[in-house]
């Protein structure tokens, strides 16, 4: 079963593990950039800022192109797949990360305009997944697709 046939079983509620997924990852990184001010001191993370803004900037594309999950999707029990049911790579991850600075974008309506995607998509993709040819999945449902594979292999 590809992924695509898998996503197609999907209805509205996979929008709440993406969006599950999307607000811990959020947190996560708001976090991140803010906690090295309070443990380092104002002045050392003023002096390394780019090196902490440079992490956050990689964190989606190089989570989901090697693995294809980050801590929010892995909370979530989702996976960024390309067709196949492999991790993405990281040019399409780098390609769901530009999209998502405007469909999930927290302060730019919130993540209405993926969810409006992905709520009227075949395959329940967000513009971003459109573009890239990945789909979001269910970790569930990958490991029984790759195991019915594995015995039809047999």
């Amino acid at each position: 079963m590809t992924a695509s046939e898998i996503a197609e079983t999907y209805t509205w509620n996979i929008v709440v593990n993406r969006w599950l997924a999307t607000w811990i990852d959020l947190i996560l990184l708001i976090l991140f950039l803010l906690g090295p001010s309070v443990a380092l001191g104002d002045e050392f993370y003023r002096n390394t800022s780019g090196i902490w803004i440079a992490l956050v900037c990689l964190y989606y594309p190089v989570c989901e192109g090697y693995n294809g999950t980050t801590v929010g999707k892995l909370i979530a029990g989702i996976r960024v797949v390309d067709n196949d049911l492999n991790p993405p790579g990281i040019q399409k991850a780098l390609i769901r990360t530009a999209l998502r600075l405007v469909e999930v974008n927290p302060v730019l309506l919130g993540g209405i305009p993926a969810a409006l995607f992905v709520l009227n998509s075949k395959h329940k993709q967000r513009l971003g997944d459109r573009l890239a040819d990945t789909f979001v999945l269910r970790v569930k449902d990958i490991e029984k697709a790759m195991m019915d594979q594995s015995q039809t292999n047999e």
